[in-house]
Parts: structure tokens; sequence; C-alpha cells
């Protein structure tokens, strides 16, 4: 199986593999040559891709150790960014009461 898009800052590929005995590997190819490979095994595995971002990448998956393999909660994602904190903000609110 295979998908092309553009590869987020920090982005990491993540995935459950219904089966234990089996692993996937995950093959991703930038449209400028670079890439990056890795393994999805058993439960809330990742790849970290961070590397590619900003990029087109093809990403291939491909069952290792059996001739099937079954993946659920496949996701790419990125970490969440915190809020500005209050210190860092510019707008100042005052309440008064009369």
């Amino acid at each position: 199986m295979a998908w092309v898009r553009r590869h987020p800052e920090q982005g990491r590929l993540t995935a459950t593999s219904d089966d234990g005995a089996c692993e996937v590997e995950v093959k991703a190819t930038a449209a400028d040559g670079g890439g990056g490979d890795g393994k999805l095994v058993g439960l809330g595995s990742a790849v970290d891709l961070s590397a590619l971002a900003g990029k087109a990448v093809r990403l291939e998956l491909s069952p290792s150790g059996c001739p099937t393999a079954s993946l659920s909660h496949v996701a790419l994602v990125v970490p969440a960014r915190r809020p500005p904190s209050p210190a860092a903000s510019s707008t100042q609110v005052t309440w008064c009461c009369s």
C-alpha cells in the first residue's frame, strides 16, 4: 500500500499492529530522493519522519514476517502546539468595578 502527500514538520506515522507477530515495514521516499525507513510493531508504534518535513513523500507500507498484516489507528501525527504564555502576550485586560 502506498500514499503520496506533503509531510508535516515533526511528523510521525503511528499505528497499532493487530498481530504482534507481524511487523509492517515503512519506506518513505521524498521527491528530491531523500528518504527514511522504519517498522511498525505492536501497540502504538511510530516511525519518525521529521527529516522529510515540507517535502512531497511517498509512504509505502508492506508486511514483514507474515504474508499479510492488519493495522488499526493509523495516523500521521504532529506534536500539539502549546498556547502562548501569559507573559508573552501583549494584550492586557483590566477589570474594575464601580
